[in-house]
């Protein structure tokens, strides 16, 4: 289910947000929603999990099944596309749309702005993935505090991600160009990562912490809604095929 939705909602975002300047209006609002979600899923977990019984996890598992229900009921109204969007499907020559799957999977792991965007994607998941899961590891045998503790780590990584957005926006704003925006946020955020390796004190770590969120920042206002529809631009005027889903499946 997962999947059936990220494709579908990463699919239309290009179609939706055209213009660069669209893309940015939409990363400011998105972006700041997106990590106060995503934060939320990290800090109210442990909350539960402090005695790691199967009693939590359950309590977790109906929280998540009742918000996600309700969310999807209130998202129902505002599903439906406007007229522009929906006749601009329907006009559109259908040449244009017919394509073959295996054809199309193939024309896209040889699009080389393709290939970049998802080894760029992957190692960037990887390390936010990486640094997120090992929060309770830290906070009980390096930092050896209380079960829940961790929920400090991803805070102030949060809150410093949450701060970067308008400051990574005014520099992509003045230098209007997004391969040095991403190419930058990518060097700083790699850098902010090495020291990690040694940090000595509780201190230390959330100092780092911060830098990284900084840093993480960046990734996160232009992956997902500027570089990711500008490689789908590419995919389509290159091979004149508007198979959105099938470019996005792939990744």
């Amino acid at each position: 289910f997962g999947s059936l939705i990220g494709v579908n909602v990463m699919a239309l975002r290009p179609d939706l947000f055209r213009t660069e300047g669209e893309r940015r209006k939409f990363t400011y609002w998105w972006t700041p929603i997106d990590m106060i979600a995503q934060g939320i899923g990290f800090i109210v977990p442990p909350l539960f999990l402090a005695a790691y019984t199967p009693e939590a996890f359950a309590i977790m598992g109906a929280m998540i099944a009742v918000i996600a229900l309700i969310g999807g009921v209130l998202f129902l109204p505002g599903a439906r596309e406007d007229k522009v969007v929906r006749e601009r499907y329907f006009t559109e020559d259908q040449e244009y749309k017919q394509f073959k799957f295996f054809k199309s999977v193939w024309e896209a792991l040889t699009t080389k702005s393709f290939i970049i965007f998802f080894i760029a994607l992957t190692t960037f998941s990887m390390a936010t993935g990486i640094l997120m899961t090992n929060a309770p590891y830290v906070n009980t045998f390096l930092l050896v505090g209380p079960p829940g503790d961790e929920v400090f780590i991803f805070v102030i990584f949060i809150i410093a991600a949450f701060i970067s957005v308008p400051l990574w926006l005014k520099y992509l704003k003045k230098y209007n160009n997004n391969k040095k925006a991403i190419v930058l946020g990518g060097l700083l955020l790699s850098a902010t990562l090495f020291p990690m390796t040694f940090f000595f004190t509780t201190i230390d770590l959330y100092v780092m912490l911060f830098l990284v969120g900084l840093a993480m920042g960046s990734m996160w206002c232009f992956f997902y809604t500027i570089i990711q529809a500008s490689v789908v631009d590419d995919f389509v005027a290159k091979t004149k095929k508007n198979q959105k889903g099938v470019l996005l499946g792939v990744s």
